[in-house]
């Protein structure tokens, strides 16, 4: 090794120690790891909730979700007990292809779940008003492919289209693709916990540099009956379809569906951006059971852990967690275990702490189980309350809380008076991955009203089609209409700061909402796409008004700056000089604020601003030119801006006057030029809330064939009769443990027969399915004998 090489080692091993310590420090001086902001959300959940708004309403109004299975999905025999029932989303065959380019025979093979957050991850991004998000990663929790079932069901043949479409590992990647996001884009599968330990790795993805945005969450749509049948068999439903979170008779879980995602920054950025910070995520922290009593059996103490590390990362303390949205998925000794790993952990402290499920509302989403938990406690801190637990008629009798700070509310009540608004997220995966997160309610913000520009009001809009600009503008109207006359300049500020720009444009201007309303009452215009033209007129005005009035401060300020470069340039007084410099300083208003010709053109003294304005000319070499350049180049056919007098009879916009500076600007806007509307309205990032981009969704849909179901009236009618019941009994659980049936001991408790918690759930599904009938999971594990248990099989089959 030359001393040169050995030299660079010593300086990047000196660099390598001193990031080190420079992490440590931070960590140590905010009291863990880097708190991160989130500013953007978007679902799709259960009970028609659509938006982050209508979840929290119908959480808060204690609503349930739960339903027979849509018979439109799939053809033939629905499952039967606990199976048929579920928390569904409408709409799930629908799409919006064209949006986002995408061709019908591609959009019919491709998964809805692809489908469903592609849709949430534009929304999440629209609502957090990142029209260009940089470097932006994409974690995103799935777990099911059901389409794919369908399709190879329905026979479809092998594709690109389908493999693609139907890829788990594609799903990220799809939204990274699609949207042009370029930070890590990974999919992420712990079965229930995928959706949280996606924002797991987003929070150590934003932590560690890697991107400056994170889009994280996750997906669950129930598309095949067999996905069902599956879940039937490995963990217990209830057999009523309800979902008893924390409450008495909790005797399995019902499925649900939906996507949500999330979008984080780190909170210094989110600060410094403007950005509307709508929680505060302080720690995040994953582990996973180990060697417990089953695979999918909960490990009480690496629950415990899991909720200590985040607290030790997180510098809060017990006392400071207020709220515990917890995984409780409504079985008899999961809740209670969990429970107990709560206790253990946050139950060193005197003030009360609440304890919750979204999943008594909703159902369980499994892969996006986590991101509605943790986007339910966001609106809790956010808002200060706490909705109502769902299907409490009693609490579960395992849940020793008296004497403790935990309670359950089934009602709405405000947070906790004079207490931090912390909530605890937890979401356990079944084969062991569990994650818990640490959110808090953002500090609140004073911000300054909206500088005053002296321009009126002007409100962009612009969609993908011609009839989604028309729907966009009668939401604009109606939220007109309902908007304070104090709160309009922040309202058409987010419009047009941030929503990006699409090719079909509409634009109005007016003193007051009830003028835009107006002016948006007509159906919206069909601007086509067109060149820019500056034109420069040869004729000086008997009076020349402020080259950059009517156009704002920033505008202005450019203006004042040209015109002084001008002054640098000697030239002989007189009324083409003036005019030149005039019609410079206002070419610096427009280029001010984003506006961009595509070509320059003049007539007489004009000629030389054209070719200066256009780059042929320099300042120096336009002074000196008195009659202009012998030759100016045509202008191509466009919109014509005139700066000065245009000649007579010639069609143009007239930007002269400054009265007229808004509605040409407005007009430039439609034609498609480019304006950079953080020059039209300065300051902080508006935050008002502002309508996104209608969806036009059409149907892509594989139809499923109808599926052919075993027959089952023999096996219950064998059921029926009390040596056949119990000798099925006996066989199901002889087979299971790898011994003859008559070596079982038939008078014993079932649960002493060394059968774990993953043989039980087999076994109930062994025999529902055999013998047509529903048996709760509690009458396996409750203490009964297999004597005992085929009793209550003749009583459910008779």
């Amino acid at each position: 090794m030359n001393d040169e090489t050995a030299q660079a080692l010593r300086s990047a091993a000196a660099e390598i120690r001193a990031l080190r310590a420079r992490v440590k420090a931070l960590e140590a001086g905010a009291g863990g790891p880097e708190p991160l902001a989130v500013v953007g959300m978007a679902c799709r959940f259960p009970g028609g909730c659509d938006t982050p708004e209508k979840y929290w309403e119908f959480l808060a109004a204690g609503g349930d979700a739960i339903r027979p299975l849509p018979v439109d999905r799939w053809k033939g025999e629905l499952p039967a007990g606990g199976a048929a029932w579920a928390g569904t989303v409408d709409g799930v065959a629908e799409f919006d292809a064209a949006f986002f380019g995408i061709p019908e025979p591609e959009a019919r093979l491709m998964d809805p779940q692809q489908r469903l957050v592609l849709e949430c991850a534009w929304e999440a991004l629209e609502r957090a008003g990142l029209e260009r998000p940089g470097r932006t990663g994409v974690f995103l929790g799935v777990a099911h492919q059901d389409y794919l079932f369908t399709a190879l069901a329905a026979g479809i043949p092998l594709s690109a289209y389908l493999g693609l479409g139907n890829a788990r590992s594609i799903i990220a990647n799809r939204v990274s693709h699609t949207l042009g996001l370029t930070g890590p884009s990974i999919a992420v599968d712990t079965a229930c916990s995928s959706s949280l330990a996606a924002l797991h790795l987003a929070a150590q993805s934003l932590r560690t540099g890697e991107c400056d945005v994170a889009l994280a969450g996750g997906v669950s749509l129930i598309l095949a009956g067999i996905s069902t049948e599956v879940t039937g068999a490995t963990l217990p439903l209830a057999p009523d379809g309800v979902l008893k979170a924390l409450g008495a008779g909790a005797d399995g879980m019902v499925r649900g569906e939906g996507a949500g995602l999330v979008v984080l920054k780190r909170l210094r950025d989110a600060q410094a951006d403007g950005d509307e910070v709508l929680a505060v995520v302080h720690a995040t922290a994953c582990n996973s059971d180990g060697a417990s009593n089953g695979l999918t059996a909960p490990n009480p103490v690496a629950q415990r852990r899991l909720l200590t590390d985040a607290l030790t990362r997180s510098g809060l303390t017990p006392a400071d967690v207020a709220l515990v949205e917890m995984h409780a998925t409504g079985t008899a000794l999961g809740d209670p275990i969990e429970f107990a790993a709560i206790a253990e952990a946050y139950g060193d402290a005197p003030d009360p702490c609440l304890l919750s499920s979204a999943k008594a509302a909703i159902g369980h989403l499994e892969a996006a189980a986590g991101i509605a938990s943790f986007i339910k406690a966001v609106e809790c801190v956010r808002r200060g309350e706490v909705p109502p637990q769902p299907q409490l008629r009693e609490l579960n009798p395992h849940l020793a809380l008296d004497g403790t700070r935990f309670a359950v509310t089934d009602r709405r009540i405000p947070w906790p008076a004079g207490r931090r608004r912390v909530a605890g997220v937890s979401s356990f995966g079944f084969g062991g991955t569990n994650v818990h997160v640490l959110v808090e309610a953002a500090a609140p913000v004073s911000r300054a009203p909206r500088p005053e520009t002296g321009l009126p009001l002007i409100l962009p809009l612009s969609a993908r089609s011609p009839q989604a600009l028309a729907d966009l503008a009668a939401r604009y109207a109606d939220l007109l209409a309902q908007v304070r006359p104090e709160d309009v300049p922040e309202l058409v500020a987010a419009a047009a700061r941030c929503r990006p720009a699409h090719r079909h444009r509409h634009c109005v201007t007016g003193p007051t909402a009830d003028a835009l309303r107006r002016a948006l009452a007509a159906a919206p215009p069909g601007h086509e796409p067109q060149p820019v033209v500056f034109r420069y007129g040869a004729t000086l005005p008997p009076r020349l008004p402020d080259p950059a009035a009517g156009l704002g401060p920033v505008a202005a300020e450019a203006a004042r700056a040209e015109a002084a470069c001008w002054a640098a340039h000697p030239a002989e007084e007189g009324p083409a000089t003036e005019l030149l410099v005039w019609q410079a300083a206002a070419t610096a208003a427009w280029r001010a604020l984003g506006v961009r010709p595509d070509a320059c053109t003049g007539s007489g003294s004009g000629a030389r601003t054209a070719a200066w304005a256009g780059g042929r000319l320099s300042r120096a070499e336009a002074v000196a030119e008195q009659d202009g350049p012998s030759v100016v180049p045509a202008a191509p056919p466009g919109l014509v801006v005139d700066l000065g007098p245009g000649p007579a009879g010639a069609n143009g916009l007239d930007a002269t006057e400054p009265a007229a500076r808004a509605a040409v600007l407005a007009r430039l806007w439609c034609a498609g030029a480019e304006v950079d509307w953080r020059a039209v309205y300065p300051g902080a990032k508006p935050t008002a809330a502002v309508p996104g981009h209608p969806w036009h969704r059409r149907t892509h849909w594989i139809e499923q064939p109808p599926r052919h179901t075993g027959e089952r009236a023999r096996a219950a009618a064998a059921a029926a009769e009390p040596a056949r019941a119990l000798g099925l009994l006996a066989e199901r659980v002889a087979e299971l443990l790898g011994v003859t049936a008559q070596d079982l001991d038939l008078d014993v408790p079932a649960r002493e027969l060394d059968l774990d918690s993953v043989a039980f759930v087999d076994l109930k599904a062994r025999i529902e399915e055999e013998c047509g009938v529903v048996i709760p999971i509690t009458d396996l594990i409750d203490g009964a004998s297999l004597r005992e248990i085929a009793g209550r099989l003749r009583a459910g089959a008779a």
